[in-house]
């Protein structure tokens, strides 16, 4: 058995076993339960973008990168004083464990959102 990954806007993924030479008809809907499992991060990412315009840390939303978790918040490698990184917690209901990475370059985005227990 080989393994599939699929890669998909936003830095999500799933993994999944298949026969070497074939796909089942099934794994199409595996591409829509992706897209539907993305949404919920979009709409995290864009909001948290919209305040990072509203707030003026960013001019827009294109080729920018940010990481927020409990200690740091950093927008494109700059760290945001604690008065902001606290405002984002509180919104965000960012804990210990928790960190949300976004990135957009050249047309590529990535995000990644960890929640470690």
């Amino acid at each position: 058995m080989k393994t599939l990954t699929l890669i998909i806007a936003f830095g999500f993924f799933r993994t999944g076993a298949i026969s070497q030479n074939t796909i089942d008809s099934s794994d199409s809907i595996v591409v829509s339960e992706i897209l539907e499992e993305l949404e919920p991060s979009k709409q995290l990412t864009d909001s948290i973008l919209n305040d990072l315009v509203k707030l003026k840390i960013i001019k827009d939303q294109n080729n920018v990168a940010f990481s927020l978790n409990y200690d740091k918040f950093e927008v494109n490698n700059k760290k945001q004083p604690t008065e902001i990184l606290e405002v984002f917690k509180k919104k965000y209901h960012i804990t210990k464990g928790y960190s949300v990475s976004y990135a957009k370059t050249k047309g590529s985005t990535s995000t990644s959102i960890i929640k470690k227990d």
